[in-house]
């Protein structure tokens, strides 16, 4: 593999790019590619791949230096298992049909990412098999046979015709329902590797990384990046009208008696998909999905954790009005859940109150008042105090109203209030425009933090691979 070929990384994504700018990959140098390949893998990469090669492996010299009539052998010993041939064939095709590496011109460069590419396997495989001696790390079965049938429906649609499909995948030696099983194969490992490197890595020391390899990261990728867009950096305050004590009341008792209709036998995804005014999960019965402790407010997470499997609560209180909550499955740290949302209703007395917050809240912002400390005060803290984006993407990324707001935008320019809505609430928006940046050349300050957090979090995954090498039995024969 050439030295500077770049692997996607889905660390990263965990991260994110400067607003507007483009992904930064991992990138391998001499010898590195064997353990970025690998964390691509175990971190959510090289899931699917077109369902047929444009060459068979002997067609493109997938075999360098092995015998021609080879039908296939072990290459390697990992614990109690062993990788074949075959599947570092199948690991290299993915990796050139999704672009992740060049495809070598050479015999000798097709051995060399042969070799790398069965690195990778023998690490994934150290992870598969740690994973399976603990017993709580229990795949989605639902959730990855949804997953299978998307990708499915995915490259079937690239095809003309479902008989296209079905040649497609006999030329390959496939039928419809082993491709199947394959994918819900590659997608479960991944599943499985996910939950233990969420189990592991946490338990892993951190490791220092230096500014050196942090700029050598980002002058390998330099020449891929693009030119950074005009850029407008933005405070803000954000006010939500509350309600009454009697509006309060009155969506408490409507609360209660939609948990009376539930207990009696009525269907609660029913119940929650016509009477629900979270706009984001009733379409789908109130559906919250798996979700982990820190992830909703304290509130609701203290009730969803603290009730068994099928139970419905009485109704819960928090900022965000009155939740029924429905704890369809649990496991270790996560629950599967539904809730019904009941927002109290704003009156005109309500809004006309909190519209006069913000005229003196904008008034002491244009006589010089720094946002953050009337934001931690008086706004939605849920929300940012400040944040960068390129201008292009204003109307297209941020919510309605604020297009039309900052069109004309210069720097110092205070703006609002003005009116949004954020969930199933309407809110007001006071804006600051603290700088406008010129477009031009991303810098290496750009991406500073990103690219520190993503070799961090490559190296730990590297350290958790050598303790696990270190407890397993490994023989390459290669």
């Amino acid at each position: 593999m050439k030295p500077g070929t770049c692997l996607s990384s889905a660390v990263y994504e965990q991260v994110g790019p400067p607003v507007g700018g483009p992904a930064f990959s991992l990138c391998a140098g001499p010898m590195r590619f064997i353990r970025h390949a690998a964390l691509a893998l175990l971190l959510g990469g090289g899931l699917l791949a077109s369902p047929v090669s444009a060459q068979t492996p002997s067609q493109a010299g997938f075999y360098p230096g092995e015998d021609p009539d080879l039908i296939d052998r072990v290459v390697a010993v990992v614990g109690d298992s062993v990788i074949f041939l075959s599947e570092v064939v199948d690991e290299v095709q993915i990796l050139i049909a999704q672009q992740a590496v060049e495809a070598p011109q050479t015999q000798n460069g097709m051995r060399a990412l042969m070799e790398d590419a069965l690195e990778s396997l023998v690490n994934v495989e150290l992870v598969l098999q740690a994973a399976a001696r603990d017993s709580t790390l229990l795949p989605d079965e639902a959730a990855i046979t949804e997953q299978v049938d998307g990708a499915v429906d995915q490259i079937q649609s690239q095809f003309p015709t479902q008989e296209a499909f079905r040649d497609a995948l006999a030329e390959g030696g496939l039928t419809p329902n082993l491709y199947r099983e394959q994918l819900r194969t590659r997608i479960r490992r991944s599943q499985v590797q996910q939950l233990f490197l969420a189990r592991r890595l946490p338990s892993v020391p951190a490791v220092a990384v230096t500014e050196e390899e942090m700029r050598e990261l980002f002058e390998q990728q330099r020449g891929q990046l693009q030119q950074r867009p005009e850029e407008l950096a933005l405070e803000q305050i954000i006010l939500r009208p509350t309600a009454s004590d009697s509006a309060w009341a009155r969506a408490e008792a409507k609360a209660d008696s939609l948990r009376t209709l539930i207990i009696n036998g009525a269907d609660f995804a029913e119940v929650a998909r016509e009477n629900s005014d979270d706009t984001g999960s009733a379409a789908n019965g109130g559906d919250l999905d798996w979700f982990r402790r820190g992830m909703m407010v304290r509130e609701f997470e203290e009730v969803a954790f603290g009730i068994p499997d099928g139970q419905v609560s009485f109704p819960v209180r928090t900022d965000f009005g009155w939740h029924i909550i429905k704890v369809e499955r649990s496991r270790p740290g996560e629950v599967k859940a539904r809730h019904i949302l009941i927002i109290p209703e704003t009156g005109e007395e309500d809004v006309a109150r909190t519209e006069a917050l913000a005229d003196s809240l904008v008034a002491l912002v244009r006589a010089g008042e720094p946002v953050e400390p009337l934001h931690e005060e008086f706004g939605e803290t849920d929300q940012p105090a400040s944040f960068r984006i390129p201008r292009s993407q204003v109307a297209s990324e941020l919510p309605p109203g604020y297009g039309e707001a900052l069109a004309n935008a210069s720097e110092g320019d205070v703006i609002g209030p003005f009116r949004t809505q954020l969930g199933a609430r309407e809110h007001l928006v006071i804006l600051r425009v603290a700088d406008v940046r010129e477009a031009g050349e991303f810098t290496y300050e750009d991406f500073r933090d990103q690219i520190r957090a993503t070799l961090q979090q490559r190296k730990r995954v590297e350290r958790l691979w050598d303790q696990l090498r270190a407890d397993t039995h490994v023989e390459i024969r290669f």
